[in-house]
């Protein structure tokens, strides 16, 4: 049976307190979701891990709230993932601007301006994303690279002279 049969037929099945506990639950789950979704994800990582475990364990009633919020830890990944893609981006477009008006690749990321008010920040750790001259160029990346559906080649070795 899909969700949609299910929740069709929870909702015959459980009597209204039953449904008005579970928007009860709802209602708190949602508060602790925007609570979370506002702060850095290298912050509040656990306590998300945390939510989708109560979610799997939530009380029996629950199959509305259950239903609807096991995705937000997700979401909440994805978004910062999706942040750290920009960043890379801004940066490795910001690295090779200095290079071609330079003639080198800067030392370090603090030569270059913040892509947005949380700074040159990983999303994932709270750090700076590496930043590593080599011989070739440079390597970038976020703590989190190997989840991030950017070329693996652009996101690791960026920069690469030919």
């Amino acid at each position: 049976m899909d969700n949609e049969n299910r929740n069709a037929l929870a909702s015959l099945i459980l009597p209204a307190p039953l449904i008005r506990l579970d928007h009860a639950y709802y209602l708190g789950l949602m508060q602790r979701v925007l609570a979370l979704a506002k702060r850095p994800w290298f912050e509040a990582e656990d306590e998300w891990a945390k939510l989708g475990a109560e979610l799997d364990d939530g009380p029996w009633y629950t199959l509305y709230s259950r239903t609807v919020l096991v995705a937000f830890p997700k979401f909440a990944e994805q978004a910062e993932t999706h942040r750290a893609e920009l960043d890379l981006a801004w940066l490795a477009t910001t690295i090779e601007r200095i290079k071609r008006e330079s003639g080198e690749f800067p030392l370090d990321l603090s030569a270059l301006a913040a892509p947005s008010e949380r700074g040159i920040i990983d999303p994932f750790t709270g750090e700076p994303y590496h930043y590593e001259r080599t011989a070739e160029g440079y390597l970038l990346s976020s703590a989190k690279s190997e989840h991030l559906e950017t070329d693996e080649a652009a996101v690791l070795q960026i920069g690469r002279d030919s």
